[in-house]
Protein backbone atom coordinates (compact mmCIF):
# COMPACT_ATOMS: atom_id res chain seq x y z
CA UNK A 1 0.00 0.00 0.00
CA UNK A 2 1.05 3.37 -0.86
CA UNK A 3 1.35 6.69 1.36
CA UNK A 4 -0.98 8.84 0.92
CA UNK A 5 0.11 12.10 -1.12
CA UNK A 6 -2.04 14.67 0.34
CA UNK A 7 -1.92 16.49 -2.55
CA UNK A 8 -5.27 18.49 -1.83
CA UNK A 9 -3.64 19.31 1.00
CA UNK A 10 -0.35 20.70 -0.24
CA UNK A 11 -2.60 22.86 -2.79
CA UNK A 12 -4.34 24.21 0.16
CA UNK A 13 -1.09 25.45 1.80
CA UNK A 14 0.23 26.64 -0.86
CA UNK A 15 -2.74 28.72 -1.61
CA UNK A 16 -3.02 30.24 2.01
CA UNK A 17 0.63 31.08 1.52
CA UNK A 18 -0.02 32.96 -1.26
CA UNK A 19 -2.87 35.41 0.75
CA UNK A 20 -1.60 38.10 2.31
CA UNK A 21 -2.47 38.40 5.69
CA UNK A 22 -2.96 41.95 6.93
CA UNK A 23 -0.49 42.73 10.25
CA UNK A 24 3.12 41.04 10.85
CA UNK A 25 0.95 39.13 14.44
CA UNK A 26 -0.64 36.79 12.04
CA UNK A 27 1.32 32.85 12.52
CA UNK A 28 0.34 30.32 10.03
CA UNK A 29 1.31 26.72 11.17
CA UNK A 30 0.47 23.14 9.14
CA UNK A 31 0.37 19.95 9.34
CA UNK A 32 3.08 17.65 7.99
CA UNK A 33 0.13 16.61 5.13
CA UNK A 34 0.21 20.10 4.36
CA UNK A 35 3.93 21.21 4.36
CA UNK A 36 6.85 18.86 5.16
CA UNK A 37 8.11 21.22 8.03
CA UNK A 38 4.71 21.21 9.55
CA UNK A 39 3.68 19.37 13.04
CA UNK A 40 0.71 18.10 14.50
CA UNK A 41 -2.08 20.29 15.95
CA UNK A 42 -3.87 18.94 18.45
CA UNK A 43 -6.56 21.41 20.20
CA UNK A 44 -7.16 21.01 23.62
CA UNK A 45 -10.16 20.63 25.74
CA UNK A 46 -10.21 22.75 29.13
CA UNK A 47 -13.04 21.49 31.74
CA UNK A 48 -14.78 24.45 33.11
CA UNK A 49 -14.39 22.38 36.78
CA UNK A 50 -10.88 21.55 36.66
CA UNK A 51 -8.35 22.38 39.37
CA UNK A 52 -5.22 24.24 38.67
CA UNK A 53 -3.12 21.68 40.32
CA UNK A 54 -4.61 19.15 37.21
CA UNK A 55 -4.35 21.40 34.93
CA UNK A 56 -1.10 19.70 32.90
CA UNK A 57 -1.95 16.36 33.88
CA UNK A 58 -3.24 13.76 31.35
CA UNK A 59 -2.74 16.17 28.26
CA UNK A 60 -3.69 13.46 25.59
CA UNK A 61 -6.87 12.99 27.43
CA UNK A 62 -7.55 16.26 26.78
CA UNK A 63 -7.18 15.94 22.56
CA UNK A 64 -10.87 16.94 21.03
CA UNK A 65 -9.10 16.89 17.54
CA UNK A 66 -5.95 17.53 15.34
CA UNK A 67 -6.59 20.12 12.71
CA UNK A 68 -4.56 20.51 9.23
CA UNK A 69 -3.94 24.65 10.11
CA UNK A 70 -3.91 27.29 12.32
CA UNK A 71 -4.05 30.79 12.27
CA UNK A 72 -2.86 32.98 15.22
CA UNK A 73 -2.43 36.21 16.01
CA UNK A 74 -0.66 37.40 19.48
CA UNK A 75 -1.14 33.86 20.62
CA UNK A 76 -4.62 33.66 19.97
CA UNK A 77 -6.61 31.32 17.89
CA UNK A 78 -8.07 32.96 14.58
CA UNK A 79 -8.73 30.73 12.38
CA UNK A 80 -9.09 26.73 12.06
CA UNK A 81 -8.79 24.68 8.97
CA UNK A 82 -9.95 21.18 8.09
CA UNK A 83 -9.26 20.11 4.87
CA UNK A 84 -10.76 16.98 3.69
CA UNK A 85 -9.92 14.94 0.42
CA UNK A 86 -12.15 11.30 0.65
CA UNK A 87 -14.82 11.82 3.76
CA UNK A 88 -17.06 13.93 2.85
CA UNK A 89 -20.71 12.57 4.75
CA UNK A 90 -22.15 14.99 7.00
CA UNK A 91 -21.39 12.87 9.86
CA UNK A 92 -17.94 13.56 9.50
CA UNK A 93 -17.89 17.37 8.79
CA UNK A 94 -20.24 18.12 11.42
CA UNK A 95 -18.04 15.97 13.85
CA UNK A 96 -14.71 17.89 12.72
CA UNK A 97 -16.66 21.40 13.56
CA UNK A 98 -18.32 20.26 16.80
CA UNK A 99 -14.77 18.89 17.82
CA UNK A 100 -13.04 22.01 17.02
CA UNK A 101 -15.96 24.43 18.20
CA UNK A 102 -15.56 22.42 21.90
CA UNK A 103 -11.74 22.72 22.05
CA UNK A 104 -10.26 25.70 24.12
CA UNK A 105 -6.64 26.11 23.03
CA UNK A 106 -3.45 24.75 21.46
CA UNK A 107 0.16 24.55 22.86
CA UNK A 108 2.32 26.64 20.58
CA UNK A 109 6.03 25.72 20.87
CA UNK A 110 8.01 27.93 18.25
CA UNK A 111 11.04 26.63 19.85
CA UNK A 112 12.23 23.65 21.86
CA UNK A 113 11.44 24.23 25.02
CA UNK A 114 7.50 25.08 27.25
CA UNK A 115 5.11 25.83 25.06
CA UNK A 116 2.36 29.22 24.76
CA UNK A 117 -1.25 28.22 25.54
CA UNK A 118 -2.91 29.84 22.88
CA UNK A 119 -6.80 30.21 23.62
CA UNK A 120 -9.42 30.66 21.26
CA UNK A 121 -9.72 34.43 20.01
CA UNK A 122 -13.02 35.64 21.16
CA UNK A 123 -14.10 35.50 17.32
CA UNK A 124 -12.86 32.71 15.33
CA UNK A 125 -13.29 31.35 11.52
CA UNK A 126 -13.54 27.85 10.77
CA UNK A 127 -13.03 27.21 7.38
CA UNK A 128 -13.52 23.74 5.81
CA UNK A 129 -12.16 22.62 2.68
CA UNK A 130 -13.45 19.73 0.35
CA UNK A 131 -11.56 18.46 -2.87
CA UNK A 132 -13.54 15.88 -4.06
CA UNK A 133 -11.95 13.54 -7.48
CA UNK A 134 -14.97 14.36 -9.13
CA UNK A 135 -18.85 15.81 -8.85
CA UNK A 136 -20.82 14.49 -11.04
CA UNK A 137 -23.54 17.32 -12.22
CA UNK A 138 -26.31 15.24 -10.67
CA UNK A 139 -24.64 14.78 -7.51
CA UNK A 140 -26.76 15.54 -4.30
CA UNK A 141 -23.20 15.59 -2.61
CA UNK A 142 -23.38 19.51 -3.57
CA UNK A 143 -26.76 19.80 -1.85
CA UNK A 144 -25.91 18.47 1.58
CA UNK A 145 -22.62 20.34 1.72
CA UNK A 146 -24.49 23.49 1.51
CA UNK A 147 -27.22 22.34 3.80
CA UNK A 148 -24.00 21.45 6.13
CA UNK A 149 -22.74 24.85 5.95
CA UNK A 150 -26.20 26.38 6.24
CA UNK A 151 -27.04 24.26 9.86
CA UNK A 152 -23.43 25.35 11.16
CA UNK A 153 -24.36 29.10 10.18
CA UNK A 154 -27.27 29.07 11.99
CA UNK A 155 -25.62 26.80 15.22
CA UNK A 156 -23.36 29.90 15.07
CA UNK A 157 -25.94 32.59 15.61
CA UNK A 158 -27.10 30.72 18.60
CA UNK A 159 -24.18 29.21 20.51
CA UNK A 160 -21.58 30.69 23.26
CA UNK A 161 -18.31 29.49 22.28
CA UNK A 162 -16.17 30.90 20.65
CA UNK A 163 -16.28 29.85 16.59
CA UNK A 164 -18.06 33.27 14.57
CA UNK A 165 -17.97 32.07 11.41
CA UNK A 166 -17.90 29.41 8.89
CA UNK A 167 -17.03 28.58 5.52
CA UNK A 168 -17.60 25.22 3.50
CA UNK A 169 -15.54 25.31 0.38
CA UNK A 170 -15.80 22.55 -2.01
CA UNK A 171 -14.16 21.80 -5.66
CA UNK A 172 -13.40 18.89 -7.90
CA UNK A 173 -9.26 19.22 -7.29
CA UNK A 174 -8.45 17.63 -10.56
CA UNK A 175 -10.30 20.67 -12.64
CA UNK A 176 -7.99 23.73 -12.79
CA UNK A 177 -10.84 25.58 -13.37
CA UNK A 178 -12.79 24.74 -10.02
CA UNK A 179 -9.59 24.64 -7.83
CA UNK A 180 -9.41 28.48 -9.20
CA UNK A 181 -12.96 29.29 -8.09
CA UNK A 182 -12.17 27.90 -5.00
CA UNK A 183 -8.65 30.00 -4.24
CA UNK A 184 -11.03 32.80 -5.07
CA UNK A 185 -13.59 31.88 -2.86
CA UNK A 186 -10.80 30.98 0.02
CA UNK A 187 -9.57 34.88 -0.31
CA UNK A 188 -13.15 36.22 -0.32
CA UNK A 189 -14.20 34.12 3.03
CA UNK A 190 -10.54 35.42 4.59
CA UNK A 191 -11.11 39.16 3.67
CA UNK A 192 -14.46 39.13 4.94
CA UNK A 193 -13.43 37.90 8.40
CA UNK A 194 -10.41 40.19 9.03
CA UNK A 195 -12.12 42.93 7.86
Amino acid sequence: MSPISHEFHKMVGKAFDELKLPDEGFVVLKDPALDENGHKLPLFYQPEDEQESDKDTRLRGKIFTEVDMLVLHKNEIKIVVEIEESNFKPIHLFGKYFASEMSSYYIYRPEKGKGIECWMADEVLFIQLLGSKRIHPDSQKTIKWENVEKAIRKHIKVKTKNITQYCLLYCERNNKESVMMLKRRLRECLEHFLD
